[in-house]
């Protein structure tokens, strides 16, 4: 028996590659909730129908690209046209409650009163605003936030963030979606795995790894300076790039730890806590290397060790080749608290939490 409808507003496609609003939204769906997936995406770009069981998908076009929207006067022009579309296209009303992960959202909150609103924020969309629209973005985050009746985030610096416009938040980090399995022991373990976008990486870090020897493999779509990157170093015997594969499907036999290339220079990345792929990662007994980000999840170093050089990487993968299946216990046990159950309850709790307000 359905527990009710639950409408999703995010300005991602659902055909893309999964992310958090497709953990959340499929979790909400296996907790008993039908949902409604507004898609609102910028020009009339053909999108294909990938609705799924008890997922419906809806597409919305936005008039004017949201970073295109300094002032408020054509916020409101775009809005009204979306609320207006939204009402004829959604065939039903009896929403539990809206779960939304844009910014400048608090319009559609209008179309719906009294239902509750759950917003998720999970990048920093101040720093990563042109500069005209930077007084905007904190204007319209400012408002949603504060219309919402809970506000969850993904790293510790956008819970401070918005904890300035609202007393209800919440730190929400992705969560593996399958069960932790130790791998296969005893085997030789010698390739680097970069799994994800290769874009926005630290240039000078990916060649001093290329030139060192180490064997390297990118696995992901390649894009900005990963094209640079590819061009430079996809020739060199140790250097391996393959096309984007679903991460259950990668043979990790050879993999004795994942590293993020992130350019920590960037604000934006300043921000990550824990991305979507990193307990994914963990759960299949995969040890993480990572840039010493000031708002890193905190874990033991058998589990994420945190590196400041390029030659702290390399020692650091030198640890994991040779100590690879000694830190399966300590990885399993830190994948306790990050599990889909944990979440779960997280979110039960959450919506009887809304109940208990309305009685």
């Amino acid at each position: 028996m359905s527990k009710g409808n639950v409408l999703v507003v995010s300005r991602t496609a659902w055909c893309e590659a999964p992310r958090l609003r497709h953990q959340l939204s499929r979790l909400l769906r296996d907790i008993g909730y039908e949902i409604y997936y507004v898609q609102l995406l910028f020009a009339n770009k053909s999108i294909k129908d990938c609705s799924e069981d008890g997922i419906n998908v809806f597409t919305v076009y936005e008039r004017l690209h949201h970073q295109l929207k300094p002032f408020t006067v054509l916020q409101n022009f775009d809005s009204a046209r979306i609320c207006k579309t939204l009402k004829r296209i959604l065939p039903v009303n009896d929403f539990r409650f809206i779960v939304n992960f844009n910014y400048d959202n608090d319009y559609t909150f209008s179309l719906f009163p009294g239902v509750p609103a759950i917003t998720v924020i999970n990048d920093d969309f101040y720093v990563m605003a042109k500069p005209w629209m930077r007084p905007q973005v904190l204007k319209n985050l400012a408002k949603t936030v504060s219309r919402s009746r809970m506000n969850l985030s993904v790293s510790y610096s956008l819970d401070r963030q918005l904890s300035q416009f609202s007393s209800f938040t919440e730190l929400f980090l992705p969560w593996s979606d399958i069960n932790y399995k130790k791998p296969n022991s005893n085997l030789k373990r010698d390739v680097v795995l970069y799994y994800g976008f290769v874009s926005r990486l630290d240039m000078k870090l990916v060649g001093g790894l290329c030139n060192s020897g180490i064997k390297l493999r990118f696995v992901g779509p390649v894009q900005g300076n990963g094209l640079d990157i590819k061009k430079k170093y996809g020739a060199l015997p140790n250097v391996e790039f393959l096309n984007e594969t679903k991460l259950t499907d990668l043979d990790i036999s050879d993999v004795c730890c994942s590293i993020a290339l992130y350019d920590g220079r960037l604000e934006s990345i300043q921000a990550i806590t824990a991305s979507n792929r990193m307990f994914q990662l963990l759960a299949m007994g995969i040890p993480l290397i990572y840039p010493n980000l000031p708002n890193l999840i905190l874990a033991p170093h058998q589990v994420i060790t945190r590196c400041t050089s390029t030659s702290d990487f390399l020692n650091a993968i030198s640890y994991f080749k040779v100590n690879f299946d000694s830190v399966q216990p300590i990885i399993e046990r830190f994948l306790i608290d990050h599990t889909k159950d944990k979440r779960k309850h997280f979110i039960e709790r959450m919506i009887e939490s809304f109940d208990d307000v309305k009685s």
